[in-house]
């Protein structure tokens, strides 16, 4: 089945719940080689494929959101880790892949760019946090 197929089919329920989280998965609830699913949800266990669509669900979002994807992901691992997670968030963008090939680091190459804007809010959050310990 497609990408497209699969996705639309699980948005438009033709796919259930309970299949989308448990087809192909382990009496353990670990994965098996029949495992169905799409993007972050295709390899892992039942549990995460549970939360992942309850969270798609409950945002009237697409299972094929790459950003409601991530955003998940990004508040599991905050869940998990809780204070050991930076609030900033560094965006791939080209202008950063661009400045190590010109030598410069990127708040040099563009000062202007949100990814060298983010690192440096990285950078002052890292600070903040380290003095607070001190």
């Amino acid at each position: 089945m497609a990408n497209t197929t699969y996705i639309n089919n699980v948005d438009n329920g033709v796919i259930s719940r309970d299949d989308f989280i448990y087809h192909g998965c382990s009496a353990d609830g670990g994965v098996s080689s029949g495992q169905l699913g799409f993007g972050l949800a295709q390899w892992t266990y039942y549990s995460r494929k549970e939360g992942f669509y309850d969270y798609m669900y409950a945002n009237g979002s697409s299972i094929g959101n790459l950003g409601n994807q991530i955003q998940y992901v990004i508040e599991e691992i905050r869940s998990y880790f809780k204070d050991r997670v930076y609030d900033t968030i560094i965006p791939r963008l080209i202008r950063l892949a661009e400045a190590p090939s010109h030598g410069m680091p990127a708040v040099y190459y563009d000062n202007k760019c949100k990814g060298a804007i983010a690192y440096l809010e990285l950078a002052e959050e890292f600070i903040d946090l380290e003095e607070d310990i001190i």
